[in-house]
């Protein structure tokens, strides 16, 4: 993260990518597979498993809906591997 001479952060875009399968529990169906082409070490896991179970919103904060997140024409399908897989690559909003 790095700042500009105006003082506002900026955060690099990130590459995530993340597995999900509907057939597992709910706290065990996302799993972070890589940030940026690098597998997370066991703290990121654990931190990442604690972002996806904190469902919550924060005081101040609204639950966004999928369409608000991702930018709808940027979703692209990458593969499926039947019966339970499709791989779907996209770009989440700013």
């Amino acid at each position: 993260m790095t700042r500009n001479t105006c003082g506002d952060t900026y955060k690099p875009p990130m590459l995530r990518i993340e597995s999900f399968n509907a057939s597992l529990d709910k706290g065990l169906q996302w799993q972070l597979i890589s940030e940026n082409g690098q597998a997370p070490d066991s703290d990121r896991i654990t931190e990442y498993e604690q972002d996806k179970a904190d469902t919550t919103p924060k005081e101040g904060q609204k639950k966004l809906t999928f369409s608000e997140l991702v930018k709808l024409d940027s979703i692209t399908f990458v593969s499926e591997s039947l019966p339970l897989s499709t791989s779907l690559r996209l770009i989440l909003k700013s």
